[in-house]
């Protein structure tokens, strides 16, 4: 087996769970290793440490999936794919729709599968997985007995990997609607337009919390996208809820659902900018009892930090100067990058030039079925914090 050799001192975050190397961490190679293939990976004495996935392209050269010697192939894909199904099912894990396969917490680094109602929608990230696309479909196919298996794998992360997008069916037909449940709120779904995979199950848990505690209030619901936490808060007795997005697209399905909930009367949709209509809502005065932020990731990558530090800012100090007293602000990143604690101190940083206290009522993190692994902090990416706006002291 080619190896992968550690520079010295590296093998300690391996050691410890840590599933990335990085080209920084590499001694050298050897020359008979392909990207897209297995690797052993030994520190700096030979000492067998692991087995990853190579790929000499990518700002991670290396990905684990074995600590143990085991070969890379098909049937291993689709034994640990079967694993993940079970896991979820002893966790509880809604049947209807969850995520099937999140990547390097399932042991396979570079694919994520969500599934919807009859079908499942897969991404592929890495070389490795390319040639195993129709066995991964069929695998699927009959463990979940799906209609359809779609390909959506046309995320910056591939273009990083040296990979062009791909989408497409790849087994069945795809039904003429897609519709899932949370509760009492019905989402329909397009997962060949839509954002990621069709839809955002990693929030699912937060949306319902969040909806639980909406009902009277008048809720502003901040990239909003299909409805997401709007519609939960509408579901709840929420007096009224303003979505705002800056696609039309998204904000056309949004209606569909609140016109499926019943709820119409009491939404309006606004398109555009969220800063902007951030500031053009303080200039008018306008109060609401909750906010509810869930951008988009603003630092895809480490050397962005800085500027999506000032980012979230700005979008959490707008927000808490629309807020009323005693108002819930629901603040969420799903920037891997972006750890829990900074996300927190921003939120202070902001309160602090809003010249106002909040109140922690509640840090939340991902559904379960985007399980996290300690030792590997990027599955731990979404924080979701809840604060009350206080009285100041």
């Amino acid at each position: 087996m080619p190896r992968l050799w550690l520079k010295r001192g590296r093998e300690k975050g391996i050691k410890e769970g840590y599933l990335w190397i990085h080209p920084s961490d590499v001694e050298k190679i050897s020359p008979s290793a392909q990207d897209g293939a297995a690797v052993d990976v030994v520190d700096s004495k030979d000492r067998f440490l692991a087995r990853a996935l190579l790929n000499r392209r990518s700002p991670i050269v290396a990905r684990i999936f074995s600590r143990e010697k085991r070969p890379w192939g098909s049937d291993l894909v689709l034994s640990r794919l079967k694993r993940a199904i079970e896991r979820r099912e002893r966790w509880g894990i809604s049947k209807e729709a969850f995520r099937v396969c999140y990547g390097e917490s399932d042991g396979l680094p570079g694919l994520v599968v969500d599934k919807y109602a009859q079908v499942a929608v897969i991404q592929i990230s890495h070389p490795a997985l390319e040639p195993m696309k129709q066995e991964i479909a069929r695998g699927l196919k009959e463990m979940l007995d799906l209609a359809a298996v779609y390909e959506k794998s046309d995320t910056p992360a591939r273009a990083q990997e040296g990979l062009s997008a791909s989408k497409g069916v790849l087994l069945g037909s795809l039904p003429r609607e897609i519709r899932i449940s949370e509760g009492d709120v019905h989402f329909l779904l397009d997962i060949e337009e839509g954002q990621k995979t069709g839809h955002y199950l990693d929030q699912r848990p937060n949306r319902m919390r969040v909806g639980a505690m909406a009902n009277g209030k008048e809720v502003l619901d901040l990239f909003s996208y299909t409805g997401g936490f709007g519609l939960h808060c509408l579901a709840n007795g929420a007096e009224r809820v303003v979505f705002v997005d800056s696609s039309a697209s998204a904000l056309k399905i949004a209606r569909v659902n609140v016109e499926t909930l019943g709820a119409e009367g009491r939404a309006e949709f606004l398109e555009g900018n969220c800063f902007d209509i951030l500031r053009q809502m303080e200039r008018q005065g306008r109060t609401f009892d909750m906010v509810c932020l869930d951008p988009p990731a603003f630092a895809p990558s480490k050397s962005s930090l800085p500027n999506a530090t000032k980012g979230y800012k700005e979008l959490n100090l707008r927000a808490l100067k629309i807020l009323r007293k005693g108002g819930i602000l629901v603040s969420c990143s799903c920037s891997s990058h972006l750890p829990v604690g900074l996300h927190l101190d921003i939120i202070v940083e902001a309160s602090a030039d809003a010249r106002c206290q909040t109140v922690l009522l509640h840090q939340w993190g991902q559904g379960l079925d985007h399980p996290v692994l300690p030792g590997h902090p990027p599955s731990r990416y979404l924080k979701c914090h809840v604060l009350e706006l206080a009285e100041t002291i």
